[in-house]
Formats: C-alpha cells, structure tokens, sequence
C-alpha cells in the first residue's frame, strides 16, 4: 500500500531513538518480547543505554495487541517510571466501519501491520497526553472514576457507584 507517515517534534536538545520489532500475536510464546526488543532498538539508536532511560516514551503497536505484555517488555528494560505515551493503530476504515488488518505502523522498518514501534525521546521536558475516540463527547453524561482493578485492568466505580450502573444509565438516557 502507499502511505505517508509524519511525526514532528520540535524541541531544542531533544534526542530522540526509534526501534521496532515483529509483534508474533497475543498468543505468543514469549509476549513481552517485541516491547523489550523494539524498546533495546530505540535505545540503541539514540545511542543509549538501558542505565540511560528515556524521559518519556512514544509508542504503536498492530490492532488487537497484548498492550500490557508490551508494556511489561518495555519496564523490564527502562523500569517504572518512564511515561509512556500511545497505543494501538486502530480506525475507521474509509467506508466508516472498524476492520481488521487495516492500519499500518510506520518507521525506519517501513510500512508493517505487525510491528510494535517506539521512540525513546530524551531532553529536559514534560509529558501530557489526551486519549480521544471517534466519537461525540456527552457533557451531561460525566463521571469521575473513583475506583479501577489494575489486576485486571477495569474500572470498577464512576462516582463511587458501581460502575455498571451510572453506565447503564447513561446508555439509557442517550
């Protein structure tokens, strides 16, 4: 497929290393194995080392990714406290409908479908992100997330109600 793929950063002393590797499936033998190995690649070409971490890490991976195992390969080798920043290629398809096998990861490996993609960025900054989704945003339909399971990742309560109910009643009432 032709592509164009752009990322801008503009940041005076900012370093920045790009590594990739081959995401096998969730399935996977070894699952952390492409956050570990695409993380060791972005370190390398930034010229670093895993006793150098990155302030802040950018990440993509294929739809439908074991992002926690990704994840847990890449603290394995950076540690805990390295923000990371991004998350699955994912989209509509052109006629407005989700679809498999249809995004595309882009780096100096070039256009992939299974890759996970990360760019290690180093420099004297801080790091903010806003999540967005393809869709309208309900202002009358807030809550505040008051309790979570980070075993499992789920949100458990939104505004210290169970958090089936407020969401029931917000589908409900839309």
């Amino acid at each position: 497929p032709k592509a164009i793929g752009l990322l801008g950063l503009a940041y005076s002393g900012m370093q920045v290393g790009v590594g990739t590797a081959e995401y096998a499936g969730p399935s996977s033998a070894t699952p952390t194995e492409p956050g570990r190995l695409a993380i060791l690649a972005a370190l390398a070409d930034a010229g670093k080392t895993p006793l150098d971490p990155p302030t802040a890490i950018l990440i993509t991976g294929p739809s439908g990714a074991n992002e926690s195992a990704i994840l847990d390969g890449i603290e394995s080798v950076v540690g805990p406290n390295v923000p990371i920043v991004g998350g699955n290629a994912a989209g509509l398809r052109p006629e407005g409908t989700l679809g498999e096998r249809t995004y595309y990861q882009f780096s100096r490996a070039g256009l992939t479908q299974n890759n996970v993609t990360v760019a290690a960025l180093y420099g004297n900054f801080k790091v903010a992100a806003h999540f967005g989704y393809y869709h309208d945003p309900v202002p009358e339909h807030t809550g505040i997330a008051t309790k979570a399971d980070v075993t499992i990742p789920s949100l458990a309560a939104i505004d210290g109600q169970p958090a089936v109910k407020p969401t029931r009643e917000r589908v409900l009432s839309a």
